[in-house]
């Protein structure tokens, strides 16, 4: 493995939960003394993990008979999934994970069998584009009176990615900004 790239699939640099990851412009080198098989094909896919369930019906095929010391780009791309999380998290807890994108090579059809020493990786980030801090509000209220909640939402999304403004004059809901948080109050 020389290289490979990785991007999500909305192209807006989060890797969150339920999203597809794309493999591509990748790279290999025949590091053996042998050429590779002209007559058995070698099938790339990513390595299943904790957070990626690889498509294992999209499996991208090397060129055949690589020479040794060759470089070759391998056409096509390999797509993962992104799993949900497994279990809960504590309130105002965020999603950071991060985890490493291997990639496996298989001798196809009688062998079936993986191909040792492939090597390379690239770890991401995994994440949800959207932090809602938990409400700040009065622990305590005399009936009628006007109370102010007020919640923090975070954004790890970039300044040129366009961000829905959270506003409802109907509910008295309003916000204002900040380069990476929106605050959002509500009087009732």
């Amino acid at each position: 493995m020389v290289k490979f790239d990785v991007i999500d699939e909305n192209e807006d640099g989060i890797n969150e939960p339920g999203e597809r990851i794309i493999v591509h412009n990748i790279r290999v080198r025949n590091a053996g003394g042998m050429p590779s098989p002209e007559s058995r094909s070698i099938h790339l896919l990513i390595r299943g993990t904790q957070f990626l369930n690889p498509i294992t019906s999209e499996p991208v095929e090397l060129p055949r008979a690589i020479q040794p010391g060759q470089e070759v780009d391998v056409p096509g791309m390999l797509r993962a999934y992104i799993r949900s999380e497994s279990g809960e998290r504590p309130i105002g807890a965020a999603l950071s994970g991060f985890d490493n994108i291997r990639l496996l090579a298989t001798f196809y059809g009688r062998l079936n069998r993986p191909i040792p020493n492939f090597c390379g990786f690239t770890q991401i980030q995994i994440q949800y584009p959207l932090r809602l801090d938990p409400p700040t509000y009065l622990d305590c209220v005399a009936k009628g009176d006007k109370v102010r909640f007020k919640w923090v939402v975070v954004s790890f999304l970039s300044a040129c990615q366009k961000v829905m403004v959270l506003a409802d004059t109907n509910n008295n809901i309003s916000s204002t900004t900040t380069p990476r948080n929106r605050t959002a109050s509500k009087e009732s």
